[in-house]
């Protein structure tokens, strides 16, 4: 099986900011302290407590991004910021490892993840599993959300829906670390140039690869949506999947490398 989407004993990209579990007054072991790992030698040394190993820290980090990621998904369930919610629908929150190489953003919730609560539910997921299975992805370590978290009937997204969103987008982003987003359609593009930390313009082109962040590059597909009834639309999503996928990997290797 291919290392793809897999977490690492210690991803290299931890290697630079390592987080340290030190107990609070009361001895219990619930604050986390993210610093350099020579600053957090040093912290250990003062308190007289072992240095973690790097399996340690890596646990610690998924621990730490488990937590602040069933949070987010509270938060996210009570959001009324926009006039999607209601009537009985609540917002969508997204799912799947918290610490994801490969991050999914879809434009918006469609109707059948709303009616089971759940982000890629049914034909999407069952879908991107065949296409995963074939690339040899392992499903349950890749993140998928919508960029536009609510669902109503006869109602598509607007400007104002995507900006009441950006907030819970930026911090899923920030707690999941990928390593690259595959943008699924033009809203999910428009998404994440709205965050505002775009190194490049992300176009609505697929198969174009833009730099948003110096670690974190997004791969632009199709709407999958479309693509599940589209045969133009299915091959070039599935073409932008397979470079994503080559995107990773080297990423994987080159990390291991050094």
């Amino acid at each position: 099986m291919s290392n793809s989407c897999l977490p690492a004993p210690m991803p290299a990209r931890y290697l630079g900011a390592s987080l340290l579990h030190l107990p609070d007054e009361s001895g219990n072991h619930n604050k986390y302290v993210v610093a350099p790992f020579m600053e957090l030698q040093a912290i250990k040394k003062e308190r007289n407590l072992e240095l973690p190993d790097e399996q340690e820290i890596f646990e610690a980090y998924l621990d730490k991004a488990a937590f602040e990621a069933s949070s987010l998904r509270t938060q996210i369930r009570t959001c009324k910021a926009c006039d999607l919610h209601g009537a009985g629908k609540k917002p969508l929150p997204g799912g799947g490892y918290p610490l994801a190489d490969l991050f999914l953003l879809k434009g918006q919730a469609g109707e059948f993840e709303s009616a089971e609560g759940t982000a890629f539910a049914g034909e999407t997921m069952e879908a991107l599993r065949k296409a995963f299975d074939k690339l040899d992805l392992e499903a349950s370590h890749i993140y998928g959300t919508n960029a536009v978290k609510c669902y109503r009937k006869g109602r598509r997204a607007t400007e104002n829906h995507v900006k009441a969103c950006l907030s819970h987008l930026r911090l899923e982003i920030a707690i999941c670390e990928p390593r690259i987003i595959l943008a699924m359609g033009p809203i999910a593009c428009h998404a994440l140039m709205a965050l505002g930390d775009s190194l490049e313009q992300i176009e609505f082109r697929p198969g174009s690869v833009f730099g948003m962040m110096p670690d974190l590059q997004v791969v632009v597909t199709s709407d999958f949506e479309k693509a599940l009834n589209d045969v133009d639309s299915k091959r070039r999503f599935w073409k932008d999947l397979q470079l994503t996928k080559e995107i990773v990997d080297k990423r994987i290797a080159r990390e291991q490398e050094n």
